[in-house]
This record gives structure tokens, C-alpha cells and sequence, in this order.
């Protein structure tokens, strides 16, 4: 009985676990028609920014597959908002200050926690929380923008390449 109960136990899970698996590692947010319309929504303040951003990034050579909002719009006092990227060469964050100020002032120190752990903490302005990431993150700053790239120094070198040719 007890062998029966095991038996049929690891058969639903050899159906049901590569189900649940293939439909986490498939789920594709610039499919998600709820993700569009909250980037769609009126109250999002980045848009035209974030439009700025795309344009950029295309004439550069980047193929920018979707733009989205980013769950880091709201990690300081002032800041505009912020916006999440899928590109052909990977995936970033952009945040956005008023265009009147920039991240110029922000030194961004890098603290490696072991087992692939990093804190960032920040000195200057804006005054930013304490960040705590699963992988090694580059910070790339121009003007009112900082581009936040996790785990892809490739990707990092090609924005800031892009953002220092005219």
C-alpha cells in the first residue's frame, strides 16, 4: 500500500513539476497584457522618459523588445519613477529623477556579502536605500537617469557606450 501511495505520488509529480517549471521559466512580462496596461496607465510619469531612453538605446543598435514599470519606482524621496527593460542584449532598470536634477553626486559602493551576495550602499544625491542583490550589479549614471544592470557586465559596458556617443 505504502509502496502503491509512493508509486503514484512520484508519477504526478514527474506530470506535474516540468509543467510548473516550464510555466515559471516561460512567463514572459512583455506578454503580460496587465504589466502593458500598467505601463499604459496615465498616472506612470516616466513614459516619455522612458521613450527617451528606447530611442537611444535604437540608434545605438539595441532592440528594445519591451518597456514596463519597474517595482524600483518608489525606493527615494524624488524620484520621478522608474522603468524596467527587455533588450536583445539583456535585461535593466532605469530610474528617473526630475530632468532639473542628476545622479551625478551618487558614489555607489560596492560591499560583496559571500556566496554570491553584494550590498550596495550609497553616498551623496539623492540619498538612496541600502540594496541587497543575488548578483553583481553595475551602476551606470547619466544625468537624470541611472541605469541599474544585475549580473550582466557585457550588457553595462554596451549602455555605457551608448550613453557617451552622441
Amino acid at each position: 500500500m505504502c509502496r502503491v501511495r509512493l508509486a503514484l505520488c512520484a508519477a504526478i509529480l514527474s506530470v506535474a513539476l516540468p509543467t510548473m517549471v516550464s510555466a515559471q521559466s516561460s512567463y514572459d512580462p512583455c506578454r503580460d497584457p496587465r504589466l502593458q496596461q500598467a505601463w499604459d496607465d496615465p498616472i506612470n510619469l516616466v513614459r516619455a522618459d522612458a521613450a527617451e531612453v528606447t530611442k537611444l538605446l535604437e540608434r545605438h543598435g539595441f532592440v528594445v523588445e519591451c518597456v514596463r514599470r519597474s517595482k524600483s519606482e518608489n525606493l527615494f524621496k524624488g524620484q520621478k519613477g522608474a522603468a524596467w527593460y527587455k533588450t536583445d542584449h539583456g535585461i535593466f532598470e532605469v530610474l528617473f529623477l526630475p530632468k532639473t536634477e542628476t545622479f551625478d553626486a551618487l558614489e555607489v559602493i560596492e560591499q560583496p556579502q559571500g556566496s554570491g551576495r553584494y550590498l550596495y550602499s550609497f553616498r551623496g544625491k539623492p540619498q538612496m536605500p541600502t540594496m541587497d542583490s543575488w548578483k553583481r550589479s553595475s551602476f551606470v549614471k547619466r544625468g537624470s537617469k541611472l541605469f541599474m544592470v544585475y549580473g550582466n557586465d557585457q550588457l553595462a559596458a554596451a549602455i555605457e557606450k551608448a550613453l557617451q556617443e552622441p
